[in-house]
């Protein structure tokens, strides 16, 4: 971390991209640069942005015969065994159909899993990338310090503001080394003069120190215009540490030809100054040259040819010696390869790879609901990552995990289904204290696992509760005293609006129901001739 709650994670690139693209940020091209790991694997950038965004990073996963898979490279920031680790976990928990793991890895990764039979491998690896270490999302955090405040940058803007500190610093070595060259001129420079102009005789009669440097000064001053600054003690101390061996004309002309190099050298230096921008190309183009290829020593093993031996009977019979000759030989490759392939994943839905993996069974005699139940009544089947919805007689409903092995719901659950918070419902009920009977339509909505709910206002039984909405609902009265209408039909969906779940009913009738139906065609206890209500509910 760099401050309080902030982090910095950039991911690692590759060597020689990064200086191809300074070369192209320099020449003012457009460029790319996106991550590359040691690991190798798969990689998606669809969602980086540049840095600020996430990547999905994958395992290689080949097939290697009818139920072998073959994990040949790792995500980076995981090892084998803890990628190992992951697909146990998941073929406990029966998300991945492996039946066995081989660690296979030497100089390379390689990972066996061995399918249980009949498995698809395109199947399973969709699940290893789904519920293993074998697929992972992965934030990039570019946050850096500038001007001693944390702010997010994007790779690109860190590479631009690297590459423009680097030309910065080429031009700082190079004004250093001019300074370097332009001392060593003048050094070279004064001993020239000193020697060729025979300045050195002129203090052999003298006694004192501060005579000798006098001496040495005015001897100069006829030279002042071939000198780059004015002579110090220091170059006076110099000076008279020259030995006299070194006048010898030998010297004299190394002098020369060393203070020719010198002007050459700051020739060079000052037009790469001028021309920094080419200069710094060179370099990068020099790095590239130094670290993009390396040459190897590969072995090779040689049988040798079958040859004649014609010193023994039974010419043209061909003998093969036992004997192999190995050789080496140079070979050259990357240094630094790109090893990740970037490519483009589609979604993995998990609840599509699972959606039919549980069965659930309802038993009515012993009230279990769930996975792992053998009696009773196959309701659906689902993903374990499912939610299911359970809706009891008296109204009550609860949202729960899709029950893998198996949950109480009593023997007298009502309803059972995946939830899904669009699906419309029709729901009949019938109040306890003042028998009414309503219908309202609604969909559950937005649900807080485990929790109970109701879906009557008031105490009361439910008598219809159906999926969408039915075309009519056929109710039959009990007779009573009196009673002229005896039944009575209707449509739902003309005669009653969606409202929330928890909205009351509209009122159907207040006299006792004794029969009632949401079939399509008229149900056996219809009777034509009898007196119908088929008024609109009010």
């Amino acid at each position: 971390g760099i401050a309080v709650g902030l982090a910095t994670r950039i991911f690692p690139h590759n060597f020689i991209e990064l200086l191809e693209a300074q070369i192209s940020i320099i020449s003012n091209e457009p460029f790319s640069i996106l991550p590359d790991f040691q690991t190798g694997g798969l990689l998606d950038v669809s969602e980086y942005s540049g840095g600020i965004g996430r990547i999905t990073r994958r395992a290689r996963i080949v097939p290697k015969g009818t139920n072998t898979l073959a994990i040949k490279e790792i995500p980076y920031g995981e090892t084998t065994e803890s990628l190992i680790v992951s697909i146990e976990y998941a073929a406990r928990r029966k998300k991945v159909t492996v039946k066995s793991i081989q660690d296979a890895t030497a100089a390379d990764v390689e990972i066996i899993l061995t399918l249980t039979s009949g498995t698809s491998t395109e199947k399973a690896i969709q699940s290893l990338y789904a519920f293993t270490k074998c697929e992972q999302k992965i934030t990039s955090q570019m946050v850096v310090l500038e001007n001693n405040r944390p702010c997010e940058r994007t790779v690109s803007e860190i590479l631009k503001a690297n590459t423009e500190k680097l030309i910065n610093l080429l031009n700082q070595e190079l004004e250093i080394r001019r300074r370097e060259l332009e001392d060593e001129q003048h050094e070279k420079t004064l001993v020239q003069i000193f020697i060729e102009e025979r300045i050195y005789k002129r203090i052999e009669t003298c006694t004192e120190y501060d005579q000798i440097k006098a001496e040495i000064r005015s001897g100069f001053l006829p030279f002042k215009d071939r000198l780059y600054r004015e002579i110090t003690d220091d170059d006076i101390e110099k000076l008279l540490q020259v030995r006299i061996r070194r006048i010898s004309l030998y010297d004299m002309n190394r002098n020369r030809d060393e203070l020719e190099a010198i002007m050459a050298e700051m020739a060079e230096v000052d037009k790469n100054i001028a021309s920094i921008k080419k200069y710094a190309i060179n370099y990068l183009k020099s790095l590239i040259k130094k670290y993009k290829f390396i040459d190897i020593e590969v072995e090779e093993t040689a049988k040798p040819d079958p040859e004649t031996d014609s010193k023994k009977k039974g010419k043209g019979k061909k003998r093969s010696s036992k004997k192999t000759t190995s050789k080496t030989k140079k070979v050259t490759v990357e240094r630094f390869p790109r090893r990740t392939e970037i490519a483009t994943f589609s979604t993995i839905e998990v609840r599509e790879i699972t959606a039919t993996k549980l069965t659930i069974n309802y038993d009515p005699e012993t009230g279990f609901l769930g996975g792992n139940i053998k009696t009773g009544k196959e309701l659906f089947k689902c993903s374990p990552l499912d939610r299911i919805i359970v809706v009891w007689p008296d109204g009550k409903y609860n949202l729960i995990p899709a029950p893998e092995d198996r949950v109480f719901v009593d023997n007298n659950m009502l309803y059972a289904a995946i939830h899904d918070r669009d699906q419309l419902y029709t729901l009949v009920y019938t109040e306890k204290e003042i028998p009414f009977s309503c219908i309202k339509r609604f969909s559950f909505g937005g649900l807080i696992m485990n929790r109970d709910y109701n879906l009557l206002p008031v105490e009361g039984d439910i008598r219809i509760f159906a999926e969408g909405t039915p075309e009519q609902i056929w109710i039959k009265f009990k007779p009573a005293k009196g009673q002229r209408i005896g039944q009575k039909v209707f449509n739902p969906e003309e005669a009653v609006a969606v409202k929330g779940v928890r909205a009351k009913g509209k009122q159907i009738t207040s006299k006792a129901i004794q029969y009632i139906s949401d079939s399509d065609t008229p149900p056996r206890f219809w009777k034509d001739e009898d007196t119908t209500d088929r008024s609109k509910l009010i």
